[in-house]
């Protein structure tokens, strides 16, 4: 069954500057698949400390579950993945 998504914030790109993509507890993470290489979405605590990340791969969405004040970011000169908070209905 399809998950149905309610999106809550306009699509955003991520940078290497955190971003707690409108204070989003779930955001939707999608990679332009125009670009062929795989990128890493860091996860950060407000402190500016690594939770976790994941390798997000072209035309492969991805939720994220994190806190509002947790930010993500992507590394130095990565200009093709964006974010966008979610909720999930259903």
């Amino acid at each position: 069954m399809a998950r149905v998504l309610q999106p809550k914030s306009a699509s955003t790109a991520l940078s290497d500057t955190p971003s707690t993509v409108s204070n989003a507890n779930r955001v939707l993470i999608q990679h332009n698949h125009a670009s062929g290489n795989s990128h890493e979405v860091i996860l950060k605590n407000a402190d500016g400390d690594v939770l976790g990340s994941v390798l997000c791969h072209p035309s492969a969405d991805q939720i994220i579950e994190k806190y509002k004040t947790d930010t993500l970011e992507v590394g130095s000169n990565v200009n093709d993945i964006a974010a966008t908070s979610i909720g999930v209905i259903g």
